[in-house]
């Protein structure tokens, strides 16, 4: 088993309430957040399904895509 870890885009399905993932975006990654929640935003085609995360360090909600969340995969 390795000690080193890789950050990874989330299969489908991988993830959901409960889950800890990190929030990957212009070269920035925080995290470790729970997800609390799913939403799904706008009407029809244009709609996408949100996660409602939590930062339980600074006490904060966010939202993201599921495209922006990472989680750790070790490698092999």
């Amino acid at each position: 088993m390795s000690d080193r870890l890789y950050f990874t885009k989330p299969e489908f399905g991988t993830i959901d309430v409960g889950s800890l993932v990190w929030y990957y975006r212009t070269d920035v990654l925080i995290g470790p957040l729970l997800i609390i929640d799913r939403r799904i935003a706008g009407y029809g085609f244009n709609a996408k399904k949100y996660w409602i995360l939590f930062d339980s360090s600074k006490n904060e909600y966010h939202q993201s895509e599921t495209k922006y969340l990472r989680i750790p995969q070790e490698c092999t």
